[in-house]
């Protein structure tokens, strides 16, 4: 973890060199329902704070899932990882079972040795 030059605030940098498609980390939080983490991040903006919010939306078929993670209190490194408009991470649902899906982290290319871990928001 590094404070970026770049004014993003706190980003993550690669200690090693990670393989394309190797498994990085799991963005892990408390979980929320959309209509708590909408009110959280008002809150917070409206405050002139940092937040930690991950929204995830899964389609089963018609039904569409929303999962939401604030990893402010209760999160891991994961949470410093910058968007980037040419990321080298992606993010994937992954189930292992019928609770809240894990958010993984997978490289989308090789990574290089101190660069810093991206992914894109949108």
């Amino acid at each position: 973890v590094f404070l970026s030059v770049k004014g993003k605030g706190w980003g993550v940098r690669a200690t090693r060199l990670i393989p394309k498609g190797a498994f990085v980390m799991e963005y892990v939080g408390e979980a929320l329902e959309l209509e708590e983490a909408t009110q959280r991040r008002a809150r917070q903006e409206a405050q002139g704070e940092m937040t930690f919010l991950m929204v995830v939306r899964e389609n089963f078929g018609g039904r569409r899932q929303s999962t939401c993670m604030d990893a402010r209190y209760e999160g891991n490194v994961a949470r410093f990882v910058n968007h980037s408009c040419d990321p080298n991470l992606t993010m994937l649902c992954v189930r292992t079972g019928p609770a809240r899906p894990r958010i993984a982290m997978f490289a989308s290319r090789d990574v290089s040795p101190g660069e810093e871990l991206s992914i894109s928001y949108g």
